[in-house]
């Protein structure tokens, strides 16, 4: 059945109800229930709402003529969700947060997926990301895991950024622009005895960043890969030739820096060399001849991890 209304009155039903199964096509005001498809030309106005099925991915309640698969549907109570082309594109749950190709977002912009994406200017400053500071006075950027344990963060009161793995500070930028790292592996070892033809121990160290130099062994061993600064000192307390070098893995064939002096009691001598270690590589300072003051300020052995 096909029932077309012209005019400006409102039509009513028998019983203040029309009821019709087909099509309408109505120019004008009715009231009533329907069933079927209504084609409206103008502005149709609900006064009550409307109420809709709750849809599904594939089939949206609400969707534009011709594309029946991409609209607005409703998964679960106080959920609404928007697909395209049967996939579902974006939600917002009943706690209000969105999610964009995620269906369980638990914060309140919560972005799936394994792609990249970008945000436009926010204002007129020009803002790509902006985020406010949080009751901590940081502005915070998290890696979401289980734990969220890895996160930057942004300082306002010190204007500083600070970079955290395992909830831990690891690298910061201060106001300044110095860049501090404090857990970068570094040294330096001094004290013991110093005995010809054997790896000097050095038994106290002023700086062990990581405990990596153990004075039981005289050995730093590296904790990373990469390239370290490695400097030896020495101060000659006997006439004669003293000698010393610093060895990597403990072998003659990689001697990284080799210091010797025969200048008589009370010279000083030291030197320095970038070294490329491995994960478990190590340095010593292997003691050849002679004899040398071992306090601090006079025989050491000190080194830090340039990158």
């Amino acid at each position: 059945m096909s029932v077309s209304i012209s005019g400006d009155g409102s039509l009513t039903g028998i019983d203040q109800g029309l009821n019709v199964v087909g099509v309408l096509t109505a120019s004008g005001g009715f009231s009533g229930n329907l069933t079927g498809t209504v084609n409206s030309s103008g502005i149709a106005t609900f006064t009550s709402g409307i109420v809709v099925s709750a849809g599904t991915t594939a089939a949206p309640s609400i969707s534009p003529t011709g594309d029946s698969n991409t609209g607005i549907f409703f998964p679960s109570a106080d959920t609404i969700a928007f697909g395209e082309g049967g996939v579902e594109a974006l939600r917002v749950n009943s706690s209000g947060n969105v999610g964009i190709n995620s269906t369980i977002p638990s914060d309140l912009l919560d972005v799936g997926g394994t792609g990249s994406f970008g945000i436009g200017r926010a204002d007129s400053n020009n803002y790509n990301i902006r985020v406010r500071a949080g009751t901590s006075g940081l502005s915070r950027f998290i890696a979401a895991d289980t734990s969220d344990a890895g996160y930057l963060d942004y300082d306002h009161s010190s204007d500083s950024w600070i970079a955290r793995t395992a909830g831990t500070e690891r690298v910061r930028i201060d106001s300044s622009g110095r860049v501090l790292t404090p857990y970068q592996p570094a040294f330096k070892a001094y004290g013991g005895t110093f005995s010809p033809g054997s790896v000097i121990s050095f038994t106290n160290t002023s700086v062990n960043v990581g405990s990596h130099y153990s004075t039981s062994t005289g050995r730093f061993t590296a904790p990373v890969s990469g390239n370290y600064l490695i400097t030896a000192s020495m101060f000659v307390s006997t006439t004669g030739s003293t000698q010393i070098n610093i060895r990597k893995n403990n072998s003659t064939g990689t001697l990284e820096l080799k210091a010797n002096t025969n200048e008589g009691a009370y010279n000083a001598i030291s030197g320095s060399c970038v070294v490329t270690l491995s994960v478990g590589d190590y340095i010593t300072m292997f003691a050849d001849s002679g004899s040398v003051l071992m306090g601090e300020q006079f025989t050491f052995l000190s080194g830090y991890l340039i990158g």
